[in-house]
């Protein structure tokens, strides 16, 4: 490995955001050439902060494994506007080549029009059963980039809950039952609704993401404010953004040691003493 090959990784995955600057200042292909060369990584890294239409034409330059590898990484969001902005032809091949449940997800994102829920519908978000465990939660939490809530859906998978906040969990015994500790219900918002009707939903102050259901009123998943800004802020015309094509909030930075925090915890579940947290009222949802 060269000491300029070497240079250029550092730099790209110590300053993502001053790398991709410099990186929008060479000619598309020889902006893929770059890419093609560094590892993963630090490509997604300097992806997370170009201008969305910029990078789906890097995208597009690379190679097919490359590309992959890269939506593979990117959030969700990221990765539904990048597979909106290449061309047809380039995302099947760029979708055949990632995993076959995230091409799906992508696929049906993609189908939908642009400022509908469901073309930004997470269904990774946490969600579990009343049932479950808070050790079961825990472990779902390991994987969750950003979550404020665990989303509770029948046991049959049919019909949404309610919703436990991420604090309850973090802090109960590892051992009590899901149903036991405090929730909340919140309207879900239907897949068809548009970013109208949800830009000034006050439930934004207290949730990073709020409940789809389809039309059998079954959880889809999560629609978050990131998605909402994303799109909103795209019919004001393009902007350069700082992380992730939108700004991120003291929220998100905050959720997102959420995982970290989930591992430890249930790495000591062992020794985690008994809560009085089943005594707590539970608030229900009409």
């Amino acid at each position: 490995m060269s000491n300029e090959y070497a240079l250029t990784v550092t730099f790209i995955n110590q300053l993502p955001d001053a790398a991709s600057q410099e990186i929008q200042k060479l000619s598309v292909g020889e902006a893929a050439a770059l890419i093609d060369s560094v590892p993963t990584r630090a490509s997604v890294n300097v992806f997370r902060y170009l201008i969305p239409w910029q990078a789906a034409r890097i995208l597009e330059s690379v190679s097919v494994s490359k590309a992959a590898s890269i939506i593979r990484e990117l959030s969700f969001e990221d990765a539904i506007t990048l597979s909106r902005r290449v061309s047809l032809d380039n995302r099947e091949k760029i979708l055949d080549a990632i995993p076959a449940r995230h091409a799906a997800r992508l696929r049906r994102a993609v189908a939908y029009p642009i400022h509908q829920v469901g073309a930004w519908v997470d269904p990774d978000i946490p969600r579990l059963r009343p049932e479950d465990s808070a050790g079961d939660a825990l472990r779902v939490l390991q994987g969750a980039d950003n979550a404020s809530h665990v989303f509770l859906e029948s046991k049959d998978g049919e019909s949404f809950v309610g919703l436990i906040p991420v604090s309850e969990v973090l802090k109960s015994d590892p051992e009590i039952d899901l149903d036991e500790l405090p929730w909340t219900y919140s309207v879900p918002i239907s897949n068809r609704a548009t970013m109208e009707q949800l830009a000034f939903d006050e439930r934004w102050d207290a949730f990073l993401h709020l409940p789809v259901v389809g039309r059998r009123g079954n959880l889809l998943g999560g629609f978050s404010r990131k998605a909402l800004r994303l799109v909103l802020s795209a019919r004001e015309g393009p902007a350069r953004p700082t992380r992730g094509f939108v700004l991120t909030d003291t929220m998100s930075a905050l959720s997102a040691s959420v995982s970290e925090i989930a591992r430890l915890l249930f790495a000591e579940s062992a020794s985690v003493p008994g809560s009085s947290s089943a005594e707590q009222e539970v608030t229900q949802g009409e």
